[in-house]
């Protein structure tokens, strides 16, 4: 696997020597989660919002309708933060200045995309379901033209 290429804004400055910036750590950490947090800019504001993904490759495909205000400014190329976490332990100590908590996580910067065509679509939505629950894709009835919409 590559190195990936960090971005100043992407650096761990506390404890930088636990960072690790490899892309199979990275999909490692991807690959064993399903929901993320995407934030992003809509009109001028802030927002963050969960929602389920599924990689392929350096490809992550979120979840939402057209409708969504997330996905309509993702999809039209805003830049996008998207981050995974997951939570492996908490720490306590004797003082509360002493706690802590040893998580995963992944912190990505991009501009997304529509997927129009619908072979993609059918690759992204079947990555997103065997992330969540591998078997899923096969078991369910497929969807229709208005649920892919």
């Amino acid at each position: 696997m590559n190195q990936v290429e960090v971005s100043n804004r992407a650096k761990v400055r506390r404890n930088p020597k636990r960072a690790h910036y490899d892309e199979a750590t990275i999909h490692a950490i991807l690959d064993a989660g399903f929901l993320c947090h995407v934030a992003v800019l809509v009109d001028g504001a802030p927002v963050v919002i969960p929602t389920s993904y599924g990689r392929i490759g350096n490809t992550l495909y979120l979840h939402g309708a057209r409708k969504n205000r997330m996905i309509n400014a993702v999809g039209e190329g805003a830049p996008t933060s998207i981050g995974v976490t997951h939570l492996d332990g908490l720490v306590l100590a004797r003082s509360l200045m002493h706690h802590s908590a040893n998580y995963r996580s992944v912190v990505l910067f991009g501009k997304g995309r529509w997927v129009l065509d619908p072979a993609e679509q059918e690759r992204g939505l079947r990555a997103l379901t065997e992330q969540m629950l591998p078997g899923r894709y096969e078991e369910s009835r497929a969807p229709n033209a208005a649920e892919m919409k």
